[in-house]
């Protein structure tokens, strides 16, 4: 059977399943509850019965099509060479729950990572197939969708690759991988960006208004009053009651986009090995543009090409640890306690806090605070995939906070994050000398916009 007529099967049998299950509920909501049990006639419960075997049968039926359906696309791939972008386009769209997907983010036959989709491109391959000859530079873009799994999922976006269609990548994997003996470090795989929820803009500058203050004046208001706001009398002279004023103060800012980039030259035969041309892409360059945005997001001095950092922008609150005296007899504060006071002051100027930023060696210090019985004080969830947490509060941690401080604050309502650019990965011969070294020079490059609206709603702290 063609796959269209089963395509249209699949239709046809997925309206029947919709009444039978119109029918289901309107039998379910006919059941009477009495004393705890439910009562239903025999008739009732009869096609009740019936119905819900039938839905069994039409929806393994409808498995079953769409499996011939998956076999064909398969076959009709391998048969000509692989999918077109088109095609792959809209699997991938489907894939993540698009028009007329099911299928979802699955993690095992979901999106591919940066550096899959670079080494399975049409253009890698007819680079190889040339014998390394080009003339203009290639690259894959990709497109933050956010963590699943405890992995960060990428749209790839296709420039110079696919150039009639830009879509997702859905086939879980490329080639066969073997074992060349390469050890892949250890890469930190949650940072300050995961903080922030997903922006993007086509601007070179944002302009926005920043929140410098806020008085809040709001109360309960009579309906009526004497004229000088006294209680009302009752006499023609009381007036509706004057509703108080508020106070709000803003100053115009800019938040221009800034270029964070990077090169690096490798010999020319790591495009002939996937594993490796995929882990330079992941690794090496993607983790080196993280590495560098954690910093500008933090510490950036807004100077030049730099970002303006949270912890540089005026209005922020501060907090030392050794700010708060305990009482005589008291015990000193831990930083456990130093932090859960810092939060409070996010929440004191109305915002609800949504991460910490640590360096690594105060979190282990948090970590490893104990209790006079050698009991942790802060006990963390160890399954697997488990989420980092203080007080009820997303932890990042990373080397770009300086020891000994931290960072509380409304991440993603206090501050936004916009990406002009995506990260982006290119690769060309024809740069510098490395073709006459027979290497190729890879760039990871990315423009990314940083705005603080409201600087109340981060507190640096200090530890002592």
């Amino acid at each position: 059977m063609p796959d269209t007529d089963v395509k249209s099967r699949i239709k046809e049998l997925t309206g029947v399943l919709t009444e039978k299950k119109s029918r289901l509920d309107e039998i379910t909501a006919a059941f009477k509850i009495e004393d705890g049990g439910v009562v239903v006639s025999a008739e009732q419960r009869d096609e009740f019965r019936k119905i819900s075997g039938e839905c069994k049968d039409i929806r393994g039926m409808i498995s079953d099509l769409e499996a011939t359906v998956d076999i064909g696309d398969f076959l009709s791939g391998a048969a000509g060479g692989g999918s077109t972008a088109a095609a792959d386009a809209a699997a991938a769209h489907a894939a993540a729950g698009g028009e007329g997907g099911t299928k979802g983010l699955d993690p095992l036959g979901g999106f591919k990572t940066l550096g899959e989709a670079f080494s399975a491109s049409e253009v890698l391959k007819e680079y190889r197939t040339m014998g390394g000859s080009q003339s203009r530079p290639f690259e894959v873009k990709a497109r933050n969708l956010g963590r699943y799994g405890g992995q960060r999922l990428f749209e790839m976006e296709q420039k110079d690759i696919y150039t009639a269609s830009g879509g997702t990548q859905t086939v879980p994997s490329f080639g066969s991988q073997q074992n060349d003996g390469l050890i892949i470090p250890a890469y930190r795989t949650v940072r300050i960006r995961d903080l922030f929820p997903n922006a993007g803009t086509n601007a070179n500058l944002i302009e926005y208004v920043r929140r410098t203050g806020f008085v809040n004046n709001a109360r309960v208001v009579a309906e009526r009053t004497a004229a000088d706001g006294t209680a009302a009398t009752g006499d023609p002279t009381d007036v509706f009651g004057l509703k108080p004023p508020s106070d709000l103060t803003y100053t115009p800012e800019q938040a221009p986009v800034r270029t964070i980039a990077h090169t690096i030259d490798v010999s020319k035969t790591v495009l002939d090995d996937e594993p490796r041309l995929q882990d330079t892409i992941n690794g090496e360059m993607l983790y080196g543009l993280r590495l560098a945005e954690d910093a500008e997001i933090l510490s950036g001095d807004g100077t030049g090409a730099h970002v303006l950092g949270i912890l540089n922008v005026s209005g922020i609150q501060v907090y030392h640890m050794s700010d708060y005296v305990p009482p005589a007899g008291g015990i000193p504060d831990t930083y456990v306690d130093a932090v859960r006071r810092a939060l409070t002051r996010v929440m004191l100027a109305y915002y609800e806090p949504t991460g910490v930023v640590f360096h690594p060696f105060d979190w282990e210090q948090i970590e490893l605070t104990k209790n006079t019985q050698g009991s942790y004080l802060v006990i963390q969830n160890v399954a697997v995939g488990a989420q980092k947490q203080v007080w009820a509060t997303s932890v990042v941690t990373t080397p770009a906070m300086p020891q000994g401080q931290f960072l509380a604050g409304a991440f993603g309502l206090g501050a936004k994050l916009y990406d002009r650019e995506q990260a982006n990965i290119a690769i060309s011969t024809e740069t510098r000398d490395v073709f006459d070294r027979n290497a190729i020079a890879i760039r990871a490059e990315e423009r990314v916009a940083l705005e603080v609206g409201r600087p109340e709603s981060f507190v640096k702290g200090f530890f002592s």
